[in-house]
């Protein structure tokens, strides 16, 4: 039965790919949480996610001759995006499991990249991109709901978690919750702001005429449901990274420059008067926690091992056996990553990985939509910065890339702001509206 399943959604969705390249492209963003739905072919590892993608993919480049439209969109990203694929595939030799280093290469780099050359092809416009961010709201809502109702019944929550009821959702455990909402919900929070705003024609999403009140409640309450699942999941990095997101957005703004500092400045003495807030908030910033112990033990071992290994890291999936010699803190696991965005890169692909990964970071925050004189479209790139930035504060304690999911959110992010920066010189493509 689950074999004929698979084949009915198989075929549906190459059926739905063919008829329209777009479509294909907000369904994955609808199903990233597809990816926990793992099975075999031919021993080889795959995902219903990566299925997907891969239909998406061979139909893009057969049917739509690849990158060939928007080519002034790519061009400035090839280099960096040539050095993160080297990179990569030096990283399958280095690592000790070449099996295992192929899987995570093609589900975390390749596949990924491929589908931001996508997206930054395919799709149009502000209008299409918004589309994109609407069927990931239907991913977040997915995750949100699930973990509000963990919270609410205490069902299925991991044994480790389960005494003080942080919310895992789908994932195998709480982080995971942040990590995938976080950046999301500036994105959301803007859209609602803006979403009265709209002229009627941008109120179409996947050609489905939609009421603009509809669009600002559907916003709302992907807005307020992840970070309702956030605070219940307790990971304080991506709280943190959320305010620091927010901060950014706010100060991005003459009209909302005081206000936000003036706000920042009242929570901040807020929570030096109150012992009950001041004193946790300052144990887990200062890393004082058991958790932040661990990423420290992490780190203080980590770094010798990359003194011996500084040019090609451990390898993708090398890290925990790379790691074996240097681990003295045998009350402590070894996890699969070192949990430090920088570190994270250093032994998974290299320093050519780690420079690669900066300039991609770079050369994101070095752009800005090309209609500058819509404070829509202005709010709406501010929004993808405050993104980023949550996901790289958030990234200083944990993993926030190396996921299939992950991966995928990043690129979307990179290309929405890609396709924003050139949306003043937008060339006409074939594709069905």
């Amino acid at each position: 039965m689950t074999v004929i399943i698979f084949i009915l959604f198989t075929i549906g969705f190459l059926m739905l790919t063919l008829k329209n390249i777009r479509w294909a492209i907000f369904a994955i963003a609808a199903l990233l949480p597809t990816y926990l739905i793992r099975f075999s072919v031919l021993g080889l590892p795959f995902t219903l996610l990566e299925v997907m993608l891969v239909i998406a993919i061979v139909v893009w480049g057969v049917k739509h001759h690849g990158f060939t439209t928007h080519n002034e969109r790519i061009s400035k990203w090839r280099l960096p995006l040539m050095l993160f694929l080297i990179a990569g595939l030096a990283s399958i030799i280095v690592a000790g499991s070449a099996h295992a280093a192929l899987g995570l290469f093609r589900a975390y780099i390749f596949e990924p990249i491929l589908f931001f050359l996508m997206i930054v092809s395919v799709l149009h416009d502000e209008r299409d991109v918004r589309r994109v961010f609407v069927a990931l709201g239907f991913s977040a809502l997915a995750i949100s709901i699930y973990a509000i109702f963990q919270r609410i019944t205490g069902f299925h929550i991991p044994a480790p978690w389960e005494a003080e009821r942080r919310v895992t959702s789908f994932y195998p455990f709480p982080n995971a919750v942040g990590l995938f909402l976080a950046p999301l919900v500036p994105i959301f929070f803007t859209h609602t702001l803006t979403s009265t705003k709209n002229k009627p024609s941008n109120s179409v999403i996947l050609n489905w005429p939609i009421g603009q009140f509809s669009i600002t409640c559907f916003f709302t309450i992907t807005t307020i449901l992840p970070l309702i699942a956030i605070v219940f999941a307790k990971t304080v990095g991506a709280l943190v990274g959320l305010a620091v997101g927010f901060f950014f957005m706010g100060i991005a703004y003459k009209k909302t420059r005081l206000p936000t500092i003036g706000a920042a400045i009242l929570l901040m003495l807020i929570i030096s008067l109150v012992p009950t807030i001041r004193t946790p908030l300052v144990q887990k910033l200062s890393l004082k926690t058991w958790s932040g112990h661990v990423r420290l033990t992490q780190w203080k071992e980590t770094l010798p091992m990359l003194r011996d290994h500084a040019l090609f890291g451990a390898g993708l999936s090398g890290y925990p056996t790379a790691l074996k010699p240097y681990h003295k803190a045998t009350y402590i696991e070894i996890f699969q990553y070192p949990h430090n965005i920088v570190l994270n890169f250093w032994t998974e692909l290299g320093l050519l990985g780690l420079f690669a990964f900066g300039w991609i970071i770079i050369r994101f925050f070095r752009l800005r939509c090309g209609q500058m004189s819509d404070v829509r479209c202005q709010m709406f790139s501010a929004s993808l910065m405050a993104a980023m930035i949550t996901l790289l504060i958030h990234g200083l304690v944990d993993v926030p890339y190396f996921k299939n999911d992950l991966a995928i959110e990043f690129w979307i992010i990179v290309a929405a702001a890609t396709i924003l920066k050139n949306s003043s010189s937008i060339i006409k493509s074939n594709y069905e509206k």
